[in-house]
C-alpha cells in the first residue's frame, strides 16, 4: 500500500460526482478475550507461573509415619509482544477530500488493533494441537491438547488419565467419548479429578451439528425413544476465527478461567501529529500484551484426522 496517502492515488475522493464512498469497515462485535481468558494488568516484561503436584494418598500406618512429598511441576513464561500500526495522509488530500472517509481513516487504527487482538486470542485454540506458541513457553513442552502429558512424580503411571486429545468428528458418540475422557483426567499425583465439561466450543461450520446434538431430547437410539442425557448439558459457543472446520473442544469454564491468563502490559494507545517539514498528518497505534495457559486439565480437544 502507498505511504503516505496522497491526492493522485485517491481521485475518487476528490470527485464531487460520487454520491458516497464507503469506508470498508464493518461491525466487529465485542471482544472475545474475556469470554475465555482472565484478563490481568502486567507491570513487568515477562509473567511467570509455576505449580506443585498434590500430596499423595495416605498409607497404612505400620509403626512409623510414611512421609510423602510434593514435586515441583511445570513453569510457564509469557513474554509481552509489542504491536504497532500507523497511517500517513498528505495535507492536500486531507483538505480537498469531498468525503469524510479520509479523516475517518485514522479511526481504522482502533479496528485494526481489535482484529489483531482477536486473532491472537483465538490462537490458544487454533494452536492447541501444537507445543509451540508465540507468546509463552511451557516447560512440559507438549501441546495443550495432547496424548503425551506427563507428571514429575516418578512412580505415577501416565498410561491413562494424561490424554486430552481426540481425533473424531463431532457426533453424539464422540461427544460421549469426550465427556468420559474429560472425567478420567488425573492430577500430577495420579488421582482422578472427575471434573465435567460445561462448554462445547465449535467453529461456525459445526454450530448446527452441535446445537442438534445437545438440543434434542432423543438419544442415540431415537427409534427406541431413549433420552439424550446431554440435552442442555453444554453451552454451545462458536467462534468465526476458528480456522479448521472440523476441530472442536469440550471445556470446563471455571477451570479454563483459572488457567488461561491474558496480560495487558500496555493497552492500545493512539496518537496523532503533523510532520512540520512535509505537512503530512500521522497517526499511530501501539499496544503490548501476551497470554499463557497454565494447566491443561480444563479442556479436551478433537482434531479430526
Amino acid at each position: 500500500m502507498t505511504v503516505p496517502l496522497v491526492s493522485q492515488n485517491f481521485s475518487d475522493v476528490l470527485d464531487v460526482r460520487f454520491r458516497e464512498i464507503a469506508q470498508g469497515t464493518y461491525d466487529l462485535g465485542k471482544s472475545r478475550i474475556g469470554d475465555f481468558y482472565t484478563e490481568k494488568t502486567s507491570d513487568r516484561d515477562t509473567e511467570r507461573y509455576s505449580s506443585l503436584t498434590p500430596l499423595g494418598l495416605f498409607e497404612e500406618f505400620l509403626g512409623s509415619i510414611p512421609y510423602n512429598g510434593i514435586e515441583q511441576e511445570y513453569d510457564v513464561t509469557a513474554t509481552h509482544v509489542e504491536f504497532a500500526n500507523g497511517l500517513q495522509i498528505r495535507r492536500k488530500l486531507y483538505d480537498d477530500a469531498q468525503f469524510p472517509v479520509i479523516d475517518e481513516a485514522f479511526g481504522q487504527l482502533g479496528d485494526s488493533a481489535f482484529k489483531t487482538q482477536q486473532s491472537h486470542a483465538v490462537g490458544i485454540f487454533t494452536g492447541s494441537f501444537s507445543a509451540t506458541n508465540d507468546f509463552y513457553s511451557h516447560t512440559e513442552n507438549v501441546a495443550l491438547c495432547s496424548n503425551s502429558h506427563t507428571t514429575p512424580v516418578a512412580d505415577v503411571s501416565t498410561a491413562t488419565g494424561y490424554d486430552n486429545l481426540m481425533t473424531a468428528e463431532l457426533d453424539p458418540t464422540s461427544l460421549e467419548a469426550g465427556v468420559i475422557q474429560f472425567q478420567q483426567m488425573k492430577d500430577g499425583s495420579g488421582w482422578m479429578i472427575g471434573e465435567k465439561p460445561d462448554k462445547l466450543l465449535v467453529p461456525i461450520n459445526l454450530r448446527k451439528t452441535a446445537d442438534e446434538i445437545v438440543g434434542t431430547d432423543k438419544g442415540l437410539f431415537s427409534a427406541e425413544g431413549t433420552k439424550n442425557v446431554y440435552e442442555g448439558a453444554f453451552q454451545v459457543v462458536d467462534w468465526g476465527l476458528l480456522s479448521d472446520a472440523n476441530d472442536w473442544w469440550l471445556i470446563n469454564t471455571a477451570r479454563m478461567k483459572k488457567n488461561l491468563l491474558w496480560f495487558w502490559r500496555i493497552k492500545l494507545e493512539l496518537a496523532r501529529m503533523e510532520s512540520f517539514d512535509n505537512i503530512i498528518a500521522k497517526a499511530r497505534g501501539y499496544m503490548r500484551y501476551s497470554y499463557l495457559r497454565r494447566d491443561w486439565r480444563w479442556i479436551v480437544g478433537s482434531q479430526k484426522s
